[in-house]
Formats: C-alpha cells, structure tokens, sequence
C-alpha cells in the first residue's frame, strides 16, 4: 500500500512501527522521517517520538487499516489500598495470618504509571489527588525505554524526592513540603531531582507467569521498595514492622508506612513509625518564604516538642487554606508528622479543637504553653 499524501504516509508510518506492522522499509522510513521534519519543524510528530503517538483513528480509518485501531495504555491501574491505622484492627486483621508476605515501604510520592505497548514505551503519567491523570511524557527518560514483554504492559510506582536530593532542592525552590514538591520539579522539567521506585506490573496478555513481580520489575530494570519476608506469621509480622519502623529513620525516600502482600491481601500499615498522633498548637503569625518557581505561605504556632524534634511551623501554600481553615491568629492547630519528615495540617482535628475552645482560645492557649514548657 502506497500513501500519496506525505503527512498521512508519515503518521501511519509511525503507528505502524508500534503495532508491529511496519510497511515501509527502514530507508524509506528514515528518508520521509527527514522530509517531514523539514516541512512542518513545529508539528508534534517531529518532535516527539513516535511511540507516544495518540492513535492516529481518522486516518486508519481513511485508508482501510482499521485492525490498525487500538489504545495501546491500559486503564489507571489505580493503587489506592485500604489502610490499616490502629492496632485493634491490626490484630484483628492479621491474627490468622500463616502465608509467606511481603512487607514493603510504602513509598511518599505520587502514584506514577509507565505504559509499554509491542516493548515500546508510549506514555507516562501520574494520579492526581483528584483522579485526573497528569501526562509527564516529558520525564520518559527516566525509564527504560523498552521492555522485552509484548502487548499491553503497565508498570505502577511512586515518583518521589530522595531524601538526599531534598535539601538541595528545598534551598532552591524554597519549598519546604517533600512530598509536594514533586510536581514542582515535574512542571520545571527537573527530574534529575526525582526517582521512581517501581511496585506492580500489568500484564495484558496473562500468557505466561513472570514470578515475583519485584524480581521481574528489577530485571525490567526498576528499582523496587525495600522489603522483608514476612516468613511465619503473625509475631512474625509484628516483628518485621518494628524493624522497618527502625530502618524507616535511614531510608533512601520518605515513607508513609509499609504494606503487606500475599496472594490475597494488598493492605498499608501505618502503624510503628508512622503511627498518626496529631499534635496540637496554635497560630503564632504566617511567614512567606519567596523560592525561584513562586511564594510559599506557612502557618508559623506555638512551638510544639515530640520525640526530641520542634515544631514551629505548618506548610500552607496559599492564603485561601488559611482562610478556608480558620487559621487567625490565635486560633487552634493540629498537625501531624507525614512521612517522620514533614508537618501537615489536621484539618478534622483543627475543626473540632476550634468548635470546643470557641470563646475560650485564651485558656487553650495557656493549656498548651504549659503542656509544652
């Protein structure tokens, strides 16, 4: 088949090579690639490649190659999992629990997905807190950019700051929440300050049995979570996650707990190091702190001693958050350690302390500068 129109011979082009169907030889290929880019500099078919292309629907259709028609990413694969956030429930949970599991970090980032289609990556893209998928095909060499497995392949992780990367870029953005950072460094195009540590793989075809999916993952070439085997059951558990809690405080990246996995539970703990104990104060003030990428608002209170570590100030962003959450000066505070790294507001908590002091902040002021001298 010989397509007269040169745009349209070069995007059906592209799309054949994805699904494996070339029909031009690789001379003819490389020949129209140059004369396309020479033509139109500034069409996204020349400046991106062509294993990112959408579906090119229109014209498959308009030339008969309709078997050709397929959305080469799977669905979201979305990684949210029940969470597990007393010890009640703990052992309730996993009194009965004999199978050999993994108990890995609960990475603190953003769940990331890296699609391959026939060995090819063709997209990347991040969960936002709302559902909306975030397209960052603009980080695709971060990844491998082929894998050895045809079909329809999903790879899902988190996408996070290194702790050792965290200080260098807190002093040049002036950012001060780890976590949220990453979508600063992801609008900026400054992945060289972001990692990705890989935890699930998808695969379409279900033709054959890959294993340990850590294992298969590693030899993909992702770097996996740190994990321990959970080998015979319940104290056994119990005792993992007091060493994970101890390892948590040296680890590589922030954590938000570990989770447990066998063949049929998938479930976060946040409990040991990440166990939430929400920590009260009140607004002493508000501070600006001005970074290269814009201004970053935090809520500064009255300090708040923990485990050796002071508290003097909460990480807001914005003043419509202070607003929102009747943050005056005065007022009742609650937070919380995310991560045994970052402070973040407890908005519940924050509620119901300032419906039960109303009227009365000044004795709950002096209730915590004695609860804390």
């Amino acid at each position: 088949m010989f397509i007269e129109n040169k745009y349209d011979r070069y995007i059906v082009a592209r799309w054949c090579y994805l699904m494996g169907h070339p029909f031009l030889s690789d001379m003819e290929y490389d020949k129209l690639e140059r004369e396309f880019k020479f033509e139109y500099p500034n069409d996204i078919h020349a400046n991106q490649s062509w294993s990112f292309d959408e579906c090119p629907v229109d014209l498959l259709k308009k030339y008969g190659l309709t078997e050709l028609i397929c959305n080469p990413v799977m669905g979201y694969m979305a990684e949210s999992i029940y969470s597990i956030n007393n010890w009640p429930e703990f052992n309730r949970t996993f009194a009965g629990l004999k199978e050999r599991s993994r108990l890995s970090f609960k990475i603190d980032g953003w769940n990331t997905k890296v699609s391959y289609f026939n060995g090819n990556i063709v997209k990347v893209e991040t969960r936002g807190r709302s559902g909306n998928n975030l397209d960052i095909n603009n980080i695709a060499d971060m990844f491998p950019r082929t894998i050895p497995i045809k079909g329809r392949v999903a790879i899902t992780g988190e996408l996070s700051i290194p702790n050792a990367k965290w200080e260098s870029f807190k002093s040049m953005t002036g950012n001060s929440d780890q976590r949220a950072s990453v979508r600063t460094a992801l609008k900026y195009g400054s992945k060289e300050y972001l990692s990705f540590l890989a935890f699930n793989i998808f695969i379409e075809s279900g033709e054959e049995d890959y294993g340990d999916p850590y294992e298969l993952l590693n030899k993909l070439g992702f770097e996996t979570p740190m994990f321990v085997w959970v080998e015979d059951g319940f104290e056994d558990l119990k005792k993992c996650l007091e060493y994970m809690s101890y390892l948590s405080k040296g680890y590589t990246h922030l954590t938000d707990g570990v989770v447990l996995e066998n063949s049929v539970q998938q479930v976060a703990i946040r409990l040991g190091a990440w166990e939430e104990c929400a920590m009260w104060s009140y607004v002493t003030g508000y501070e600006e702190d001005q970074g290269m990428y814009g201004t970053f608002l935090k809520v500064l209170c009255k300090p708040v001693s923990v485990d050796g570590k002071t508290f003097t100030k909460i990480s807001i962003n914005n003043i419509a958050n202070i607003v929102e959450n009747n943050l005056e000066i005065g007022a009742p505070i609650a937070f919380g350690l995310r991560s045994a790294a970052n402070v973040v507001l407890n908005v519940s908590e924050t509620a119901k302390l300032q419906r039960e002091w109303a009227g009365r902040y000044d004795e709950y002021q002096q209730m915590i500068i004695k609860k804390n001298r």
